[in-house]
């Protein structure tokens, strides 16, 4: 049984992601899939009742991918895992989420600062894939790599990409895909819905093109010219974005008057400590961290 979900949906953005099923399977088998070996996979409508979504320990294939941009029934959507059996990515995804009902205010914030943070990439040279990803406040602000890169590393690049959210307009932090710097033996991750028919909404994802939003086939057009990332654009150090690497004897300078501060003492104990927004980031006490993550 088919979801009818249609009705609501112009015919001609419908046929455009059914008649280019194929040619946006092979993208993605190529370019995104760092396991395959389990996905992600929606219910169809009428079996959820407990959950929307489960794991599924089965290869992915361009024919599976087929079936979710066809998009003939919920139960066909499926979703890739972020991180490979031995800790590499080839992307990162910030996600800029409204599950919410719908506020015109918020749509408003979150368009905009996913629009930023486009841009902000652009003025270092990378050119990522934006899209509308439910059609009432969602983004999916998404980078390719040329090569697999290290999870930690793009841990961190995704992570530093959002430290300003706040400075954004945002309400609450956007999540980073990988949601870890490393997977422990035996471990999945988490995965993330690929571009197409929205799981619940009467909605295909719509593409930023720089200058204005668009659908169907124009979207479709430039999913598949999404450029890739060289390896170097995120290890220099002098963008933005990109945190430096600590060494051991970085200390943070505290000044006279406030070192008694409870806050200033914590700070005085970490490494690599910065100010980001209203408050601080440092290297991680807890693992290996040479990039600051908390």
């Amino acid at each position: 049984m088919t979801d009818n979900f249609d009705k609501h949906v112009s015919e001609s953005v419908v046929k455009a992601w059914k008649d280019n099923a194929e040619r946006l399977a092979e993208f993605v088998f190529t370019r995104l899939v760092n396991r395959s070996n389990v996905y992600g996979r929606y219910l169809a409508l009428n079996d959820r009742k407990n959950s929307s979504a489960r794991t599924v320990k089965a290869e992915v294939t361009v024919a599976l991918l087929k079936n979710h941009f066809q998009g003939k029934d919920r139960g066909d959507l499926v979703g890739l895992h972020t991180t490979s059996v031995n800790n590499k990515c080839r992307w990162v995804l910030i996600d800029i989420d409204q599950h919410k009902e719908s506020d015109h205010e918020m749509e408003q914030r979150n368009q905009a600062a996913a629009i930023a943070l486009y841009e902000k990439l652009q003025t270092y040279g990378i050119t990522a894939l934006l899209t509308a990803s439910n059609g009432c406040g969602g983004f999916h602000l998404l980078v390719l790599f040329e090569q697999p890169m290290d999870s930690e590393i793009v841990f961190q690049f995704g992570r530093s990409l959002v430290h300003d959210w706040q400075d954004l307009g945002l309400s609450c932090q956007p999540e980073v895909f990988p949601k870890q710097s490393t997977l422990k033996d035996g471990k999945l991750g988490n995965w993330v819905r690929l571009p197409g028919l929205h799981h619940t909404r009467d909605f295909y994802s719509e593409v930023w093109s720089g200058s204005e939003w668009l659908s169907g086939q124009a979207a479709i057009n430039v999913i598949c010219d999404t450029q890739r990332v060289p390896p170097k654009l995120l290890l220099e150090e002098e963008t933005e974005f990109s945190l430096p690497s600590i060494k051991e004897s970085d200390e943070f300078d505290i000044a006279d008057d406030d070192e008694n501060r409870p806050v200033r003492i914590l700070l005085s104990k970490l490494r690599g400590v910065r100010t980001t927004g209203s408050g601080w980031m440092a290297c991680c006490p807890a693992h290996n961290d040479h990039r600051p993550s908390l």
